[in-house]
């Protein structure tokens, strides 16, 4: 009773390993802790699991530490498994909106293929699908997608603004009503009501999506803004068994 929230979830840790299990299950183990001691006792637990060589099965409603935590991620919905990968394929490429919206922040734009390429309402994109031209697919962007600037004319308008220290997240309804957020550098501080013209500029690949599925490619890449490389996704490395 006189140890620390974090001395509790050590000392379970350590009569856990002590009989040197071939699998260890942990449920939820820092959800009783404060966000700053939270994150240190996360990583000295990654750090003892890597380094006793035990398989493990970490439960965790935070994306964040899943992520972090992770070989692979399994990600579920109501009891149904809906995607299992590396941290990094899963969260690049998920496979449904259901997974792409757990996973950090994610809106959609409905697109239509055209001659000049996948045409939404604020960009082209290169048609690397080789959809054919009418054809229609969504595309997954992510905050960090977009370039936005103050425009007096422009067609979209900023509706809600959150501070969040080195960046300002801003939720942006487009000329067809839907609403996207994007991330934009602190020191570029748009109010609410400003009219302001917003670009695609990803830098990578998008994700496109037919029927809520993920369209397959025959490359590792999706959806490719002109000049932009595709994505690339670490090699994982085998759970080594128990010794």
């Amino acid at each position: 009773h006189q140890l620390s929230g974090g001395q509790q979830q050590r000392v379970a840790l350590a009569r856990s390993l002590a009989p040197r299990p071939v699998v260890l299950l942990l449920d939820e183990p820092f959800s009783n802790l404060d966000v700053q001691f939270r994150t240190k006792v996360r990583d000295e637990v990654r750090d003892i699991l890597k380094s006793s060589g035990v398989s493990s099965i970490f439960v965790t409603h935070d994306e964040k530490e899943a992520l972090f935590m992770g070989d692979q991620v399994c990600l579920m919905n109501q009891g149904q498994v809906e995607q299992t990968d590396t941290p990094e394929a899963i969260f690049q490429r998920p496979e449904s909106p259901f997974v792409a919206n757990f996973l950090g922040l994610a809106d959609f734009l409905a697109a239509e293929i055209t001659s000049e390429g996948i045409k939404t309402e604020i960009g082209v994109l290169e048609n690397d699908y080789q959809f054919k031209i009418g054809d229609s697919v969504d595309i997954m962007v992510r905050p960090d997608d977009f370039k936005m600037r103050t425009q007096v004319a422009g067609r979209c308008k900023v509706t809600e603004k959150v501070y969040r220290g080195m960046h300002y997240l801003y939720t942006v309804t487009l000329p067809s009503g839907r609403t996207i957020r994007t991330l934009q550098q602190h020191h570029k501080n748009f109010q609410v009501g400003d009219n302001v013209e917003v670009l695609l500029d990803p830098g990578h690949r998008l994700n496109c999506y037919r029927n809520g599925c993920l369209i397959p490619t025959p490359t590792s890449g999706t959806c490719l803004a002109p000049g932009s490389e595709p994505l690339t996704s670490a090699v994982q490395s085998p759970l080594q068994p128990h010794k």
